[in-house]
């Protein structure tokens, strides 16, 4: 039987980067002999889960952790515990981000990180049944991209941390007065 992978998109995200890293996975996936189908967080998406779930789910990618904190509305149990099927989570953002989409008190969801210090930083502060690991992904992304070039909306991002946050403010510490660590960290 072949493996079936699903690859979960969600349009709505600032900019839908999900949209083109699936196209992309999925363009990977079949270069390496894998199917995959692409399945929409929408309005459809619990009675086309349970279509596919009928016909045999081996397990699913999602990007940011998205639909990680599913709960089933009648048990109030996590959607992946309750179906049994393994979701892995591809991060490259610092998990202080949404962590809501970080945590997994489940044995069936893997929170796999694209830098080593947001494993760390992951495994020691936030709750979790199986520890997240961290993974050196090949390249997925063509050299010459297709995407979408207009951005839009109203946000102010902040740059994303790529040390561990205490390692950085020890660093701070050492490198700075005392009176501007006080401005920046409070302490």
């Amino acid at each position: 039987f072949p493996v079936t992978i699903f690859l979960l998109n969600w349009k709505n995200g600032e900019n839908d980067p999900f949209t083109y890293f699936n196209k992309c996975l999925q363009n990977k996936l079949y270069t390496l002999g894998k199917r995959s189908e692409i399945l929409e967080l929408n309005e459809n998406f619990e009675n086309n889960f349970l279509k596919n779930l009928k016909e045999g789910i081996d397990f699913v990618i999602t990007w940011q952790g998205i639909a990680s904190n599913l709960l089933n509305k009648k048990t109030g149990r996590n959607l992946w515990d309750e179906v049994k099927v393994p979701l892995f989570c591809l991060h490259g953002d610092h998990p202080c981000h949404k962590l809501q989409n970080h945590t997994a008190i489940s044995d069936y969801i893997h929170h796999i990180y694209l830098a080593p210090s947001f494993c760390r930083y992951a495994n020691q502060f936030i709750p979790r049944a199986k520890s997240a690991k961290f993974i050196i992904l090949p390249n997925i992304f063509p050299t010459v991209s297709d995407s979408d070039r207009h951005f839009s909306g109203d946000y102010f991002i902040f740059p994303k941390n790529h040390d561990d946050t205490q390692e950085m403010i020890r660093f701070w510490e050492e490198k700075y007065p005392h009176l501007l660590l006080h401005i920046v960290t409070g302490k």
